[in-house]
């Protein structure tokens, strides 16, 4: 490969705000039945340890599972769980981050984030 060879491309989608906090990924199963996700879309973690959009309510506690972290790219596990990657640590848009359609991602949610190391603020664009 020459040193002028353009070797792939990325497109600013708004979603990390700087590189003032380090991005860090691990490895996360989706469960089937999510649908398609879209990078940035916030998951938390299931009783079965799989991964669901937050926003989604445990029917046995009636209560949400806890925003965890935050999908790294567009998957679809609509029928059938998917492994992947999520960032747990690194600091994000507000605007750009994706909840389930009928909840709003809350002060409290962000606190919770903030301590698993997912930093979240409004940006201008």
């Amino acid at each position: 490969m020459r040193n002028d060879e353009t070797m792939g491309t990325f497109e600013y989608d708004g979603l990390i705000v700087d590189g003032s906090h380090s991005l860090d990924v691990r490895g996360i199963t989706i469960a089937s039945g999510q649908g398609k996700l879209q990078r940035g879309t916030v998951l938390a973690i299931g009783a079965d340890d799989k991964a669901v959009i937050f926003g989604t309510k445990d029917s046995a506690l009636d209560t949400l599972y806890p925003a965890d972290c935050i999908l790294t790219d567009d998957v679809d596990a609509t029928s059938a769980d998917v492994y992947t990657t999520a960032y747990q640590s690194g600091k994000f848009n507000k605007g750009a981050l994706i909840v389930k359609s009928d909840y709003k991602l809350a002060d409290t949610d962000i606190d919770t984030l903030r301590t698993k190391g997912i930093f979240v603020e409004g940006v201008m664009e």
